[in-house]
């Protein structure tokens, strides 16, 4: 209808300006779900956090099935979001519907590249073990090949905003050195796949090891380090 066609050039005129959640509601407006998964492909879901939770499941509940097959990769990101959202039904239920695109895909490296993303993104359910993970990363980085995710911004945080590495990893008394030393292996695997992310991470846990049993000095030179390496990444 001409109200859809409108609204569809609004959103248009919003991306232009790269307003991406005003762009995402005209869409929405004129049901242009096809403009909606482009959309989320390019921007990886970076500009969408949980304040745009309800909008975000509308647009996937309301998006035709169709549609949704032809747009993997904005599949791929939405797991990632509902995942930090906690809804595991709904997260299962995307993890079926990227397996079907999969089966889906005639050409064999690009079949390769889509269940590299889904590797790299079940990785996230084995948070917070750092051997279990990197199983994932590493399958993922054979199926693609070397080549960097498509699915993950670089504008992401490796941390999800939490102030410490040595907190998110570790997990059992006694395994502090094992956990320091297990991220320094696994952390290569995982750049192949996000380059910007995570960069000098396993410097920190180390360095961060280092200052609770009281070695400061050392834990500031591997702080320092872990710096130069974030910086020289552009790390978020």
């Amino acid at each position: 209808s001409q109200q859809h066609t409108i609204f569809t050039v609004c959103g248009d005129w919003f991306l232009q300006k790269n307003d991406i959640i005003s762009a995402l509601n005209f869409y929405f407006k004129a049901h242009n779900f096809e403009k909606i998964m482009q959309v989320i492909e390019k921007d990886k879901q970076a500009s969408l956090d949980y304040q745009h939770k309800e909008q975000l499941l509308k647009y996937f509940d309301e998006c035709p099935q169709l549609i949704k097959l032809r747009h993997p990769l904005a599949l791929i990101s939405h797991g990632r979001r509902l995942l930090s959202f906690g809804n595991r039904e709904l997260f299962a239920q995307t993890v079926e519907d990227i397996t079907s695109c999969i089966e889906l895909a005639t050409d064999s490296n690009v079949r390769d590249s889509l269940q590299g993303e889904l590797e790299l993104l079940l990785s996230f359910t084995k948070y917070n073990s750092i051997k279990a993970m990197s199983a994932h990363h590493q399958k993922a980085c054979l199926l693609m090949q070397g080549k960097p995710s498509r699915t993950i911004s670089a504008k992401g945080s490796y941390t999800f905003g939490c102030n410490s590495i040595l907190f998110m990893y570790y997990r059992t008394p006694g395994t502090l050195s094992a956990e320091v030393e297990n991220l320094a292996i696994s952390m290569p695997f995982y750049n192949q796949l996000v380059p910007t992310s995570g960069a000098g991470s396993a410097k920190v846990m180390e360095a961060e090891a280092l200052y609770f049993r009281g070695s400061w000095d050392e834990s500031y030179i591997l702080t320092t380090q872990a710096l130069n390496i974030a910086l020289r990444s552009k790390q978020h």
